[in-house]
């Protein structure tokens, strides 16, 4: 374990600051959401997430996406790639996501093109990006591609789809 000790005084508020450093190689952003528990006299911080809590529904609603589309899907949280379907399992899952597709998170933007470097160095063609964002919180992206165009009944089906985990996950 490569742990690092920082000595932090609690202002009169009860908070404590995280140093910039821990931020960093965390990939802890401004807003990003953290759990505090204690552990016997420990208090312990880590990042949180909805949609890590929640694989089961995020499986079943992929699935079914791939199934319909016979497209490949792809589901992130605010880091990874935590959902693929099968045949694209060994190049994408657990992946960390590019900056790029962070900004896109970050911006809860809708994206459709025809390239795009999802993680380092390796590119997915016609993409369709809906971010998944659960009250007000961004959780992810909810990403669909394939070798062929992206048709109407595919951009109806994802809205339909990120529109339901949104609900889901609440």
């Amino acid at each position: 374990m490569n742990s690092v000790s920082f000595i932090r005084r609690i202002d009169d508020l009860g908070r404590i600051v995280i140093p910039k450093e821990i931020r960093k190689k965390l990939k802890i952003r401004e807003n990003e959401v953290l759990e505090i528990f204690n552990d016997d006299d420990r208090i312990i911080v880590k990042k949180h997430n909805e949609i890590d809590n929640n694989m089961k529904v995020i499986n079943m609603y992929g699935n079914i996406i791939r199934k319909l589309t016979n497209k490949n899907i792809i589901i992130t949280n605010n880091h990874n790639i935590i959902y693929t379907n099968s045949l694209i399992k060994d190049t994408f899952f657990n992946k960390e996501i590019t900056d790029l597709a962070i900004d896109i998170l970050n911006n809860r933007t809708i994206k459709e093109g025809y390239e795009f470097e999802l993680i380092m160095n390796v590119k997915i063609n016609n993409y369709l990006i809906y971010p998944l964002i659960v009250n007000s919180d961004v959780l992810g992206l909810i990403i669909l591609f394939s070798d062929e165009q992206i048709s109407d009944k595919d951009r109806t089906l994802l809205l339909l789809v990120s529109k339901i985990l949104n609900v889901c996950l609440e």
